[in-house]
């Protein structure tokens, strides 16, 4: 027992020190750490999903993530001979020399992006480095322009850059109209004599010394090689698309001419970098001499090559070039966007292909890219709220505008080919209509737009942007330049009322106002321009509260972030049943607790537990059965097989710093959920005497409540497994101050609870002794 009492603590101290050691194989994932693609797939051969890493030349599949982690795979698969092929029904088949193998994705979309993921690290096996040995002849290629990655493979061939895979991701995200994006190893065909000189001369150090001119200094100001997407992301579209930090040529002041006739001066040069900085900082690639040449052509009859080179890389002969219009880049830039879309006529049925324009503030559709007289233009200020509309007949991905023009507003009805085309244009669109400070926080959203709001009944009125993203609610604070999120997850109530009268004299119409109710006392009031539009963000906002899924961080929460349903059910229980003979253990009504889960699926907060309405063993069942049929347990199904090895362990010390080891990796909800739950059965186990549970009693109850699913029980692991999950709780119990850190304020706050639920009890059953 010492020996095995030493191994378990010494292997404990060298998981808890892991992270002071450079060694890569302790890395998150090992040889796989910061792969390419990873997720969850269906395979061929396995009953549940496996988690699929791609990175380089390699792919490996594990049991779990977890496993991942650990750098433990199943297999290790060399891609280098491999091919891929899509068989449809978002099935892939992926064949090596020695087998092959069969994966299930979720959509079309995922379907795509993981063939992709896949072919990319098949070519990479057999890609040739000769133009990368070539790029990296200027010392400066050897890393990635935007997060200093090493050994970039990627190139931006406008920008004469080099790119790691993952900011290459992000420049083709913002399109070849503001970024040509390349691989050094598998588009040969580009990589010309004059491309590759034109890295070797401007490369990456030049490139930045002007894109980077004006980036404040600090650790934070530049994402690194292990930044997430999201930071890369903003960073990049700052960079490149806004202009934020670039270092304006000296003429940009003199004006739109001045940039022009130097761009046809330096054009006939040698001098590229000149020509780079006067074209990034406005000039106009189209713009002609005094002998009516544009920079091209001069180029040309210059016998320039390079600046030949760059200019048409940058759009010169384009109908629509490379560079975007000019604009004050010194403040915060709008960004632009044109393309085509699909618009419901006036019948609601039938959709025409439009070419669309949004640019300085103002969204414009065309009947083609070719006309010049706009079938419609909306101006900035006739903007109400732009939000997704789901999918429509033939259309997928739809999105509508919803102005105040005209009695009572006008709605536009547009459909995009892809979820991706649909999330540019609503985050174009909602950068240039809302205040320019919130730019830059305007991520992909359900809703979003203008509304008049203020805190309470005495607050004043205040016309505020505001949008909503799932469950949250961000309302973006002018004065302090961020926004503030509302978790609707946590709204005690939502109300809509008429009123005759206009409250406010800046709103276009009097009509419908709603309140958010929300905790520690406060409320919001909200109404928008229009009725329509007031009652559109009621319903998104009520949807948004009420919609629950099937983990427990996706139900209506208290402000303690504890699912309502089992907050209540709880309460209820520690009020009038904790003495109650065999509670949990015998069952309640049938019918009873069926329409408790429905009214507590339709709306948790509606609920009201009253003793002469529902037994004890009602609402207990109520609660066990909530916790089975969850799509995940709350000791979730991918930690399951780590429980159940850390309930085996004999030495008690070792065994709860463990069990607090994968708590921590618990997500927010489960471990307060726990906590609460835990404590309430501690408390039901201290009334053993009375109510005949004992701690292995309630373990044999809540072990397979917290550990699988109603959908798992067939496939249990036997007698083995059901004891270790008992002992789980049984520690659980024994434990809980110390696995919770539940301090002494809160074990008397507990205590007296209690002393005063027995008060109530004796003095109940007094008066049903002398009524």
């Amino acid at each position: 027992m010492d020996e095995l009492s030493l191994w378990t603590g010494s292997l404990m101290q060298a998981i808890i020190q892991m992270s002071t050691s450079n060694n890569i194989y302790l890395l998150e994932g090992a040889e796989m750490h910061h792969p390419d693609k990873e997720g969850f797939l269906k395979m061929e051969g396995s009953k549940g999903k496996r988690y699929i890493v791609i990175k380089k030349d390699k792919m490996c599949y594990y049991n779990n993530y977890n496993d991942f982690l650990v750098g433990t795979p199943i297999h290790e698969i060399e891609m280098k001979l491999a091919s891929v092929k899509d068989l449809g029904k978002n099935k892939l088949q992926l064949i090596t020399f020695a087998c092959s193998y069969m994966f299930w994705c979720d959509s079309r979309d995922d379907l795509v992006q993981w063939k992709e993921a896949m072919e990319e690290s098949i070519a990479e096996g057999l890609s040739d480095d000769t133009v990368i040995q070539q790029m990296y002849e200027n010392p400066a290629n050897c890393r990635c322009a935007d997060c200093d990655a090493c050994n970039p493979t990627w190139a931006s061939v406008n920008f004469c850059i080099t790119l790691c895979k993952k900011c290459s991701g992000v420049h083709r995200y913002l399109g070849v109209t503001i970024s040509k994006v390349r691989s050094m190893r598998m588009d040969l065909k580009i990589w010309t004599p004059p491309v590759i000189k034109l890295f070797q001369m401007i490369g990456n150090e030049v490139a930045n010394d002007f894109w980077e001119w004006n980036l404040p200094s600090g650790e934070d100001a530049k994402p690194d090689s292990d930044a997430d997407m999201s930071m890369r992301q903003s960073y990049i579209e700052s960079k490149y698309k806004n202009k934020k930090w670039l270092r304006l040529h000296p003429l940009y002041d003199q004006g739109q001419e001045f940039l022009n006739q130097n761009l046809c001066k330096y054009a006939q040069t040698d001098n590229v970098k000149e020509t780079m900085e006067l074209l990034f900082s406005g000039g106009d690639i189209r713009c002609k001499s005094t002998k009516n040449l544009d920079p091209l052509t001069l180029a040309k009859h210059a016998n320039q090559s390079l600046q030949t080179e760059f200019l048409l890389q940058n759009g010169a002969n384009q109908p629509s070039p490379i560079t975007t219009p000019k604009c004050d880049v010194r403040r915060v830039v709008q960004p632009t966007q044109n393309g085509f879309l699909h618009k419901m006529g006036r019948n609601l049925k039938d959709f025409t292909k439009r070419w669309c324009v949004l640019q300085n503030g103002k969204f414009s559709y065309f009947s083609d890219e070719k006309s010049i007289e706009a079938q419609e233009k909306i101006e900035n200020r006739e903007f109400s709220l732009v939000m997704e509309a789901g999918s429509h007949e033939r259309y997928e991905h739809c999105f509508e505008i919803y102005t105040t023009l005209k009695g009572g507003g006008k709605q536009l009805l547009f459909a995009a080919e892809d979820k991706m085309e649909m999330a540019e244009w609503m985050v174009n669109i909602a950068k240039n209509i809302c205040p320019y400070r919130a730019a830059e926080e305007v991520k992909v959203y359900g809703v979003a737009g203008y509304v008049y709001l203020k805190h309470g009944t005495a607050g004043e009125w205040e016309r505020l942007w505001i949008q909503l993203h799932e469950k949250n609610l961000a309302l973006f604070d002018e004065t302090q330049g961020s926004f503030d999120t509302i978790d609707l997850r946590k709204l005690k109530g939502l109300k809509l009322f008429e009123t005759e009268e206009n409250n406010f004299s800046m709103a276009k119409e009097s009509g419908a106002v709603f309140v958010l109710d929300l905790p520690g006392s406060r409320a919001l009031y909200i109404q928008a321009d229009m009725k329509k539009h007031t009652e559109i963000w009621f319903q998104a906002i009520d949807k948004a509260s009420m919609e629950i899924g099937g983990r427990l961080d996706e139900q209506q929460l208290t402000h303690e972030n504890i699912p309502i349903i089992i907050d209540k059910c709880i309460n209820f229980i520690s009020t009038y049943g904790l003495t109650t003979e065999g509670i949990y253990r015998l069952n309640g009504s049938h019918g009873k607790i069926k329409q408790l889960l429905e009214d507590f699926r339709l709306d948790a907060k509606a609920v009201h537990l009253k003793p002469e309405d529902y037994e004890v063993h009602d609402v207990a069942n109520t609660l066990k059965r909530f916790f089975r049929t969850l799509s995940d347990p709350c000791l979730t199904s991918e930690l399951h097989s780590h429980w159940i090895q850390v309930a085996g362990y004999q030495e008690s010390q070792s065994k709860l710093e463990w069990y607090q080891y994968y708590l921590k990796q618990l997500p927010e909800v489960n471990v307060n959920t726990l906590k609460k739950l835990i404590g309430h059965l501690k408390s039901v186990a201290d009334n053993e005497h009375e109510n005949k549970m004992s701690k292995v009693n309630l373990g044999s109850i809540f072990g397979a409540v917290l550990m699988t699913l109603d959908k798992d029980s067939s496939n249990m692991s036997g007698y083995k497994d059901t004891t270790l999950e008992i002992n789980l709780v049984v520690d659980f119990l024994d434990g809980y101050s110390w696995l919770f850190k539940v301090d002494d304020a809160e074990i008397e706050k507990e205590k007296k609870i209690q002393e005063a639920l027995f008060r109530m009890k004796t003095a109940t059953s007094q008066v049903d002794l002398h009524p």
